[in-house]
């Protein structure tokens, strides 16, 4: 899946095989601490399905508002963040995977050897290897490829979240959510990384000069 998320109240459910139990906000918000109300917790959203080779993915993204919130240094914030929660069905078994900000602008599980590389310092064949269903729709010389213990990840797909009022009040608008994945026999591990798509590229900024 390479497009927009443009879902209704009404309809994001839908054909969706299993639903992911609401969720607390971490205690680390960009390394600050984070103290939220007991009873806070937060639905995730369907935003996409993927393929990876025997496997169904299916991604949801959850949305915290900060000024629910105690964060330290702050008397108050406003605004919000996204956590994201893979569900995989894997020889026909689910397995919920959630992944938050692990490393800059990187999410994935906790404790994954997962660093950014610049996609650029990654050549167009290699690039090309390395996607599943399509490449990725992105402001190239901006953009940030994930690695996982040194080997870049694979692509799986992208979600852009369209600038609707459902996205405004339960997600986000303007930025792009992309999925990658690697695979061993026994474990998956996930990452995705944004990039917004309001802002001016280094590429449309050069062009317009």
């Amino acid at each position: 899946m390479n497009g927009q998320f443009q879902a209704e109240p009404e309809d994001w459910r839908h054909n969706v095989p299993a639903q992911p139990e609401s969720v607390a906000p971490l205690t680390l918000w960009h390394g600050m601490t984070a103290t939220w109300p007991v009873e806070y917790r937060c639905q995730p959203t369907f935003i996409g399905q993927f393929q990876q080779e025997q496997s169904d993915i299916y991604l949801y993204a959850v949305r915290f508002d900060l000024a629910e919130g105690d964060i330290e240094g702050f008397d108050s914030l406003d605004g919000h963040y996204l956590d994201y929660v893979v569900l995989e069905f894997k020889q026909k078994q689910p397995c919920f995977h959630r992944l938050t900000q692990c490393s800059g602008a990187v999410y994935s599980i906790e404790g994954a050897a997962l660093r950014c590389v610049p996609a650029l310092s990654l050549n167009t064949k290699t690039r090309r290897q390395l996607t599943v269903n399509g490449a990725p729709n992105w402001k190239l010389h901006d953009a940030e490829w994930p690695t996982l213990n040194d080997t870049p990840m694979h692509f799986l797909g992208q979600v852009a979240l369209a600038d609707n009022a459902f996205n405004r009040a339960n997600l986000s608008v303007n930025s792009t959510s992309y999925l990658f994945c690697e695979t061993n026999t026994s474990t998956s591990t996930f990452a995705i990384v944004e990039q917004q798509t309001h802002y001016q590229s280094i590429e449309e900024h050069y062009a317009t000069e």
